[in-house]
């Protein structure tokens, strides 16, 4: 089974969600998670340094619906 880190900013079926100009540094995890059904959403001109797993996770590993 896969598992996927916890973010310290998560989105869930979140669209037209803009972020810029944010500065993610000294995370532990995943530093902004997109999951289940989000769309249209833009990560532009942000600063992601010193994140634990990944900067941005896109998606999810698990089916919200079971």
């Amino acid at each position: 089974m896969l598992t996927e880190p916890h973010a310290n900013v998560t989105f869930t079926a979140s669209d037209r969600i803009t972020l810029s100009g944010n500065r993610f540094v000294d995370l532990g995890g995943a530093g902004v998670s997109f999951a289940y059904g989000s769309s249209d959403n833009l990560v532009q001109g942000n600063e992601f340094t010193a994140i634990a797993s990944t900067a941005l996770l896109l998606g999810c590993t698990a089916d919200p619906t079971r």
